[in-house]
Order: structure tokens, then C-alpha cells, then sequence
């Protein structure tokens, strides 16, 4: 999964800081992404269950609700291709439909495990993840444009000045670039040496920051891959040691038998 891409991304190349490699701007574009294409899915996929829950009570909600299962089935494919910035390819499966009209249809698509958790991540998960990715990368994205500072600090109006403002300087311009105490703190930027300054400082913040933004990016993933992926087996590496023959697996039953047989002769 994600260590098999690191892998892939790192072999046979020396070791570089993560800010100066591609992960970052690909977890920043899939956070992003999360706020508009997450919110339109959500509103997609919470209105139509209601609507074809509300008229499931008469025969017209029945095909509704075997039109939102399959809707909710391409919504989790969206979901999957965009998790792809991200992580390696999540498979699915679903269950096929076996049998003739609505009721087959509607009995199979809606007892199928994969539409349930598929409905669980496009509307019970999106909150949270919203909440978080927008957060991570509202930091991260300020940090970034920090770094820029020297180009435009100049252009930013202040209290009669132009400048920029970190923290409460209400004496702004008219003050140093730094204070803290009587009344006022952080950092005012008016200057080019200041300016160059604090964009060393974010420069700093943006390589720690980077390591953050690519976590919250994969761990959206990590719950792409549980919840809309084939679900896997906990014992599935202890059933196949089970299956494996073992250090003393003597062959076939015959050649066993055939071994012994000359043993106790």
C-alpha cells in the first residue's frame, strides 16, 4: 500500500527532505479536492437516500432505492480513483445480482456490505474528514505562502503603512519588528531583512509541516481503503501458514508412507 509506493518513489534514488518531493503537493491537491468533490458527493448521495427512503413506503421508492445503490456504488469510485494521489489502487467488490426484477435487485444491492459502508464514508465520514483536511491544509497552505513573504509584504496595507502583522502590534508601522509586552506581540514585518527573516522561519515550519499534510493525506486513505475497498481477512496471514507445508512435510501421504515402510525395515 503506502509503503510499497514509498518504495517505488525512493528506489534507487539518494535520500531527499519530503518538502522537495511531489508527495506533499499531491496530499495538499487531495485535501483540497475533499472540499469540493466530498461535498458534492455528500449532497448527492444523503439527498437521494432520503428521497427514495421517504417514498419507499409506496412502489414508486423502490426503484429509487435500487437507482441510489448503484448511485452510491460510482460515487465510491470517484472516491477511489481521487484516494490515487495518495495511496495505490483500492479494489472492490460487490456482490453480482442474481435473479430478475426489483426485488432481487433491491434485496442484493442493499444487503451487500460494500453499498452499506460505501453510504457510512460518503455520509457518515464526511464531517470529520472535512474538519480535519481542511484544517491541515489551511495551516499548511499559510505556512507555504509565508515562505513568500519577501515578494509581497510591501503591497499589504496597515494601520496607515504597509506591512505585515503576526500576533497584535497596534503601534504598527511605528514600531520594531519584534515586541512582547505592554500590550503588544509577535512579529511586524516592514521591512526586507525582517521579511527575509521570518521567511527563513516558515521555510523551517514548511519542511516539518510537510511531514503532517502527507500523514492527514494518507490516513483520508488508510479510511478510503477500509471502508470502500474489499474487505480483507485478520487470520488471512495465519491461514496461509496453516495451508503451507511445514519444515518436516515429508512429501505425499504415499512417498511419506513409502519412507517409513523402508525405516522400519
Amino acid at each position: 500500500m503506502t509503503d510499497s509506493r514509498e518504495r517505488r518513489e525512493s528506489g534507487g534514488r539518494r535520500w531527499r527532505p519530503l518538502l522537495l518531493s511531489g508527495r506533499p503537493w499531491a496530499a495538499t491537491l487531495y485535501l483540497l479536492s475533499y472540499s469540493v468533490i466530498g461535498t458534492l458527493l455528500f449532497s448527492l448521495v444523503l439527498t437521494s437516500v432520503l428521497v427514495a427512503a421517504t417514498l419507499s413506503i409506496v412502489w414508486v421508492g423502490l426503484p429509487l432505492l435500487v437507482a441510489v445503490a448503484v448511485l452510491t456504488r460510482g460515487c465510491a469510485a470517484i472516491e477511489r480513483w481521487r484516494a490515487l494521489l495518495v495511496t495505490d489502487l483500492v479494489p472492490a467488490v460487490h456482490r453480482t445480482v442474481h435473479g430478475r426484477g426489483i426485488t432481487a435487485q433491491l434485496r442484493t444491492r442493499w444487503s451487500d456490505p460494500a453499498t452499506l459502508r460505501a453510504c457510512g464514508y460518503l455520509i457518515l465520514m464526511y464531517v470529520p474528514l472535512l474538519i480535519l483536511d481542511t484544517a491541515v491544509v489551511a495551516l499548511w497552505l499559510s505556512v507555504v505562502g509565508m515562505v513568500t513573504v519577501p515578494l509581497w509584504f510591501w503591497a499589504i496595507p496597515q494601520n496607515g503603512g504597509h506591512g505585515v502583522m503576526i500576533g497584535y502590534r497596534p503601534d504598527a508601522p511605528d514600531t520594531t519588528s519584534f515586541a512582547f509586552g505592554d500590550g503588544s506581540f509577535g512579529l511586524w514585518i516592514g521591512d526586507l531583512p525582517t521579511a527575509l527573516f521570518a521567511a527563513a522561519l516558515f521555510l523551517v515550519l514548511a519542511f516539518v509541516l510537510a511531514h503532517l499534510v502527507v500523514a492527514v493525506a494518507e490516513s483520508h486513505g488508510r479510511v478510503v481503503r477500509s471502508l470502500l475497498g474489499s474487505p480483507t481477512d485478520p487470520l488471512a496471514t495465519v491461514r496461509r501458514t496453516l495451508d503451507e507445508p511445514g519444515p518436516l512435510h515429508g512429501g505425499t501421504p504415499s512417498e511419506a508412507g513409502s519412507r517409513g515402510g523402508i525405516g522400519n525395515r
